[in-house]
């Protein structure tokens, strides 16, 4: 009788990720499967494994002291959710017209985008938000909400010095104003990745949060 069980269970694991054993089954390996079933059956229904949350900075942080606040908060984060950080390398601010510079980004942002990919762009233009409208995103999110059907990936952008493009404006299924006022952009980040952490402890019911 061939058998298929994980010799662990982790968050994000897969059935694509089983190891097939051929032998007899014992009464430990029956519980064993038995075990891990019950337990990614539970992560399917309150769709867990299938958000990550994605954060895309372009260029270093100036001053660089704000990286020290950043990585702090994306560390906090990481401890909640499962969260990558993709960093993008700058455009050099030369004679170029500022358009073609923010094109030239746009196009590593949009390379590193996938179709199931729900993208929000941090933009002054964009919805301004309370930390009661992120955290219902975020929960949104993480529970399959309807808007987030048949996505993979909660992706959240910062832009480079002069703001994003057209063309990744027009991929965006958000744009979020993190202020009133036109911040720089590494207080964006600041105030972005904040932000998310609080969202996130509301969502969990984490004390961080004081209304």
């Amino acid at each position: 009788m061939a058998l298929c069980i994980r010799t662990h269970f982790s968050h994000g694991s897969h059935p694509s990720s089983l190891v097939r054993y051929k032998r007899r089954p014992t009464i430990d390996t029956m519980l064993s499967l038995t075990l891990y079933c019950s337990s990614y059956l539970l992560c399917c229904v309150l769709r867990l494994d299938f958000m990550q949350l994605c954060v895309v900075l372009i260029g270093k942080p100036r001053p660089s002291e704000f990286g020290a606040v950043i990585d702090l908060y994306l560390a906090r984060i990481r401890k909640l959710v499962d969260c990558e950080v993709i960093s993008l390398r700058g455009e050099r601010i030369d004679r170029r017209r500022p358009e073609e510079i923010k094109s030239a980004e746009g196009r590593k942002v949009l390379s590193t985008l996938r179709p199931d990919d729900w993208l929000a762009v941090c933009d002054e233009r964009g919805k301004s938000l309370k930390t009661a409208d992120l955290a219902r995103i975020m929960d949104e999110a993480f529970s399959a909400g309807p808007r987030f059907a048949g996505k993979k990936r909660l992706v959240v952008l910062v832009g480079g010095a002069l703001g994003v493009s057209s063309e990744v404006r027009k991929r965006a299924d958000a744009l979020w104003a993190l202020s009133g006022l036109t911040l720089a952009e590494s207080v964006a980040r600041v105030v972005l990745v904040e932000g998310i952490y609080r969202a996130i402890t509301v969502m969990k019911g984490h004390p961080y949060h004081n209304e």
